[in-house]
């Protein structure tokens, strides 16, 4: 289950020190959550769904990327480490000197249990 660590961040500060971190976290709203370790059932899952994905979208001129990429959900603030994510259009990434937060995903896929589903 994901658990608060920090509270009051800026988007800023939450960039820096995800950055320079050991364990990833995501961030909503000024607060920082530790991201709970993925099973391997959990792994299992979410390697069958991207090439099941991927297969299906490159059809359609999209890509599809697993869980190392973070991404920022423009309607809401959150950044997050999806476990699959698919793009039809370029890859737009957050212009702040790193280019490592993707901004503009079509459709971002999480594999929820009981213990990350928090």
């Amino acid at each position: 289950m994901a658990t608060q660590v920090q509270s009051q961040l800026t988007v800023e500060e939450y960039l820096e020190q995800e950055r320079q971190a050991e364990v990833r976290s995501e961030y909503l709203d000024g607060e920082t959550f530790l991201m709970a370790e993925a099973s391997v059932a959990h792994n299992q899952i979410v390697g069958n769904l991207l090439v099941a994905l991927r297969d299906r979208f490159h059809s359609q001129g999209c890509g599809v990327w697993a869980t190392d990429l973070r991404v920022r959900v423009e309607a809401t603030g959150f950044h997050a480490y999806p476990d699959v994510v698919a793009i039809c259009d370029e890859p737009r990434l957050v212009e702040d000197g790193h280019l490592d937060t993707l901004i503009n995903p079509q459709l971002i896929f999480e594999s929820l249990s009981p213990s990350t589903e928090g």
